[in-house]
């Protein structure tokens, strides 16, 4: 045909394929070429056997000519397929199919095959941190601090829970919920003698944090040690309302303990960048269990004198709804309280009731 020296290989009288030799008709009905996404030519989807200087390259889509020229794929010394750069092994000159190099997920670093893989972790021998369990005979990388041996053979995994720990690198562990809930029971934290130099109360003290404000993607990490460190209770509370809301409730501590108490929990909120709104509140429990009846009178009578001051220092939506309530009028007036009913008095909440009956 004049113009075009190719021969259709179909024996068609129309223009040749440069790619496959049909003509144009046929070549589009088998579907065999397709066209660069660089230079626009056509070139074979496939040859058999394969051969990847003529046909299309499967990683980058490029024409043999352009995937050469613009160096982002190279050939398998083994299996001659061209890959991404990214899936090459360039020590064995080889794909990562045909190599048996594995990545290491803590360092990243491509290790050859005989660097065993851990199988509790997925990391190096460099990186593995995970203790040999001698009830399993193998290596775990969750551990019973208390028994020294791995979770799934702890003896007592109702009571032990809080003393698991995780050994795997940090880079590899799952990311800690920002708040994580649960309830510890009551301890009391005794300063020793000579810790009484910041704070000189010997009153345990007991502080009730709400927060309804924390960056989603913070590692609570440090928040949930320092917590479990001091026996911490964290519950939520429905005064306030968020995906992370929360209220701490401290162990009662006195001395200079309650000041790094509550030192290491501020330090703790700010990597999750803690802040709170104005519905938020937080107030202190003061230990008087040795105060005797009349001392607890005296404190009822300053109570209700410096009352309404107390609530001026809250918001105003406080006063008189259902969890705080106004009182202290109610106890002015003690004599007059002791010779009357329950009856004669208005109570505005049950929590006075009980205060009330004690």
């Amino acid at each position: 045909m004049p113009g075009n020296t190719l021969v259709p290989s179909c024996g068609c009288a129309r223009p040749a394929c440069p790619a496959c030799s049909r003509c144009t008709t046929c070549c589009r009905d088998f579907a065999s070429c397709t066209r660069c996404t660089s230079c626009n030519n056509s070139v074979l989807r496939a040859t058999n056997p394969y051969n990847p200087a003529t046909m299309i390259c499967r990683s980058c889509g490029y024409c043999p000519t352009c995937c050469q020229r613009r160096e982002t794929c190279i050939n398998c010394g083994v299996c001659s397929r061209t890959v991404a750069r990214i899936n090459y092994c360039a020590p064995h000159t080889r794909c990562i199919s045909c190599c048996r190099c594995w990545t290491c997920q803590s360092c990243v670093i491509m290790r050859p095959a005989g660097n065993r893989r851990c199988q509790a972790c997925g990391t190096c021998q460099q990186c593995c941190q995970c203790p040999h369990c001698e009830v399993c005979d193998r290596r775990q990388s969750t551990w019973c601090t208390e028994c020294e041996r791995c979770v799934g053979c702890c003896r007592y995994p109702d009571e032990h829970g809080d003393y698991y720990e995780d050994r795997r690198p940090e880079s590899v562990r799952p990311r800690p919920a920002v708040i994580s809930y649960v309830k510890r029971e009551l301890r009391f934290w005794d300063a020793a003698t000579s810790q009484f130099t910041k704070n000189t109360l010997k009153r345990h003290l007991s502080v009730e944090i709400e927060c309804d404000k924390v960056d989603p993607n913070g590692n609570g990490l440090k928040l949930k040690n320092v917590l479990k460190q001091w026996g911490d209770s964290v519950v939520t509370d429905g005064s306030i309302s968020g995906q992370n809301s929360h209220e701490v409730n401290t162990m009662p501590s006195n001395g200079d303990l309650f000041i790094y108490h509550m030192e290491q929990i501020g330090d703790a909120y700010k990597a999750i960048n803690g802040d709170c709104s104005t519905a938020c509140g937080l107030h202190v429990h003061v230990n008087c269990k040795d105060l005797a009846f009349y001392d607890l009178r005296k404190v009822i009578l300053l109570y209700a004198k410096v009352e309404k001051a107390l609530f001026e220092l809250c918001a105003h939506r406080r006063i008189n709804n259902r969890y705080s309530m106004l009182c202290g009028s109610n106890y002015e007036n003690m004599e007059a309280l002791e010779n009357s009913t329950e009856a004669e008095i208005h109570f505005p909440h049950d929590r006075i009731r009980a205060l009330a009956s004690e």
